[in-house]
C-alpha cells in the first residue's frame, strides 16, 4: 500500500482505508519486539471507571 496523507482526507475516507487494509498492509515495523524483560517490570493497571462491584436487579412479579 502506498502512503497516503490521511491528514488530507475525512474521517469517513480513512475508516474506509483501514477497513478495506489486509493483515499484509500493516507496517509494524516501529513497534518494539516484546519479550521476557518486558513481563518482568509490567504492572497491570485497573481502568478506575470500571466498576468494582456486580449489580443484580431482581423484579418481583405478582402471581394471579
Amino acid at each position: 500500500m502506498s502512503k497516503k496523507n490521511f491528514s488530507d482526507m475525512s474521517k469517513e475516507e480513512r475508516q474506509k482505508i483501514v477497513w478495506e487494509m489486509s493483515d499484509e498492509d500493516i507496517d509494524f515495523s516501529d513497534i518494539p519486539k516484546i519479550n521476557e524483560d518486558f513481563f518482568k517490570t509490567a504492572k497491570r493497571i485497573e481502568d478506575p471507571r470500571k466498576s468494582k462491584t456486580d449489580n443484580v436487579r431482581i423484579r418481583s412479579h405478582k402471581l394471579v
